[in-house]
């Protein structure tokens, strides 16, 4: 099951509401009306994070893995880059997964744009020629999401031939957030 599943008829309906103005009949003729429908919505919501949590355990193995390759927390390797920054968006999502449940669905984007932003810059980090970004970071110094999706792109485009599939994906995730804020899915509590 997808968000964007059905997100057009969704959109659809709610306008038609609108403009026939149903939607205030509806209401008035039944005044617990948003509050049933809240808990429908938290019945997607809950549907939702299921799947997130499923998800969210196979990350579980790969940090056990990154994990088995340091020997020291404070070393600034490659494998200790992916350790936390892979470490911090898997805790994000879990925090993701229990927000949506009870409906927070703003403060969501912040915490996943955080968490794709650690997970560009640990993948990143992987690429040849990486280095000097890498100490740079070890050292504090902030390495913009840009830069990493620049980086990205370049290792990308020259796997690719010249296309970026990254790129492609982020604009396909970006149209289904809008989608799924246009929709209204899950409100706030």
């Amino acid at each position: 099951m997808k968000l964007s599943d059905g997100a057009s008829q969704r959109i659809k309906e709610k306008l038609d509401l609108l403009k026939t103005r149903k939607g205030h009949k509806r209401l008035t003729s039944d005044i617990l009306f948003p509050s049933k429908q809240r808990e429908i919505d938290r019945g997607f919501a809950n549907q939702y994070a299921d799947e997130l949590d499923r998800k969210i355990k196979e990350l579980e193995p790969l940090i056990r893995s990154l994990r088995s390759h340091i020997d020291y927390i404070g070393d600034p390797d490659k494998f200790v880059a992916a350790y936390l920054l892979i470490g911090k968006s898997y805790t994000s999502l879990k925090a993701v997964s229990l927000l949506l449940r009870q409906g927070y669905s703003f403060q969501i984007v912040e915490l996943t744009r955080s968490s794709m932003e650690s997970l560009h810059l640990a993948a990143l980090f992987f690429e040849d020629g990486q280095g000097e970004l890498l100490k740079k970071w070890f050292e504090g110094e902030i390495i913009g999401n840009r830069k990493a999706r620049e980086g990205m792109n370049t290792a990308d485009s020259a796997e690719t031939g010249g296309g970026s599939a990254i790129a492609a994906r982020h604009r396909r995730a970006d149209s289904v957030a809008t989608r799924r804020m246009q929709t209204g899915w899950v409100g706030d509590a």
